[in-house]
């Protein structure tokens, strides 16, 4: 009997094979096993929930199972939380350039948990009371904008996931009392997937409504006011590389009498230029975020008003271009199409955003002469 393979390498195999043969492929082992451990994702549309899709279509009609909508933010946790599962040989990195030498010394490491795992310490405090602060850590792999009347940024939502309050039994007090929790950031993680919570439960309908409201969202997102405060203090050399960066481009455009903002296209790809960029990690944390500072590499889109109706499509930015993939369709799209995915109506609304780290260049070595006239490299540094 044929043994088959866990979920999570099946998952693991398809994407190494994807990135190999670099066309178009239908993955359709990696589909059959997610239907296989969720089970969920494997249920078919009646006819008429396709009629409604298209009143000239059935599901018989087609001759071909048509699946039921699902949440795609539900898909993408339970994707991650299998590709946690896998553990990667490090062994097989040790001659790759631009990676930290601890990549091939480890006996092995996942690359959900160093690339887009995170880590929130949190502090509980009454406010009925007397009593010790009580703190706890945990790990994401995503944070959550959370919409309100108020919300109008993606700063604001994220804050509103990350302080709040909420009643519990207290020891102290024999009774419960409403804390105070905080929660800030002690281990950004190397690319960042926020959630937008648009979808909620209507219970007279029983639909999962969606919330149309517009939240701008940036293609530069900074993290560090989320922050601990001992992580803001290792993010700050970084971040001074990255701002002396800005003000010697904003400069040269100003010479050059152009924009101050860098068309991408000019500069250079950091995956085909690993060597032109300056690792985006803590030494001692390889997949980590060293400055707090992200770019928007993707975005995907619900258009519809539930979570078990309308349709998803995704944007994908592609050395420095952006793409709309809609179905087997791809076309190129602009900046100021992507910014239009902040909602507010029934266009294209963001629901998942996807942030990769910013990168910042090496800057090149000056000569300066020494003293008695003899030529001297000196490497560009911020000052201290």
């Amino acid at each position: 009997m044929k043994t088959q393979k866990p979920s999570s390498l099946r998952c693991a195999s398809f994407f190494s094979l994807w990135r190999r043969l670099r066309k178009l492929l239908f993955p359709s082992f990696f589909l059959k096993a997610l239907h296989s451990n969720f089970p969920q994702f494997a249920t078919t549309a009646s006819n008429a929930a396709v009629g409604q899709l298209d009143p000239t279509l059935s599901a018989a009609g087609l001759g071909m199972p048509v699946y039921q909508q699902q949440d795609a933010n539900e898909c993408w946790t339970e994707v991650v939380r299998i590709l946690q599962k896998v553990t990667v040989d490090s062994s097989a990195l040790q001659n790759k350039p631009g990676l930290p030498q601890s990549f091939g010394t480890s006996g092995g490491w996942n690359p959900i948990d160093r690339y887009l795992t995170g880590q929130l310490t949190s502090t509980l405090t009454c406010t009925e009371g007397e009593e010790p602060a009580q703190q706890s850590v945990d790990t994401f792999t995503q944070l959550s904008c959370f919409i309100d009347k108020e919300v109008k940024y993606l700063h604001t939502g994220i804050r509103n996931g990350l302080e709040g309050t909420l009643t519990k039994n207290s020891d102290v007090l024999g009774r419960e009392a409403v804390y105070k929790k905080i929660s800030r950031v002690s281990r950004l993680p190397g690319y960042l997937c926020v959630q937008f919570v648009r979808f909620y439960y209507k219970e007279k309908e029983h639909i999962n409504a969606k919330i149309l409201k517009d939240i701008k969202f940036p293609l530069n997102l900074d993290l560090y006011e989320f922050c601990a405060k001992d992580l803001q203090e290792k993010l700050l050399p970084a971040r001074e590389k990255v701002r002396i960066e800005e003000d010697e481009e904003a400069l040269s455009a100003k010479a050059k009498k152009l924009p101050n903002s860098v068309n991408d296209d000019n500069v250079p790809n950091p995956i085909d230029n690993p060597d032109l960029y300056e690792p985006y990690w803590f030494e001692d944390d390889p997949g980590s975020n060293n400055t707090g500072f992200y770019e928007l590499q993707g975005v995907l889109t619900h258009q519809g008003r539930s979570s078990t109706s309308g349709h998803y499509v995704s944007w994908i930015k592609k050395k420095g271009k952006w793409f709309k993939l809609d179905d087997d369709t791809v076309s190129e799209v602009g900046t100021e199409d992507i910014m239009k995915l902040s909602g507010g109506g029934d266009w294209h609304c963001a629901y998942l955003l996807l942030y990769g780290p910013r990168r910042i260049k090496i800057r090149p070595a000056r000569s300066t002469t020494a003293v008695g006239g003899s030529a001297a490299m000196e490497t560009s540094k911020p000052p201290t």
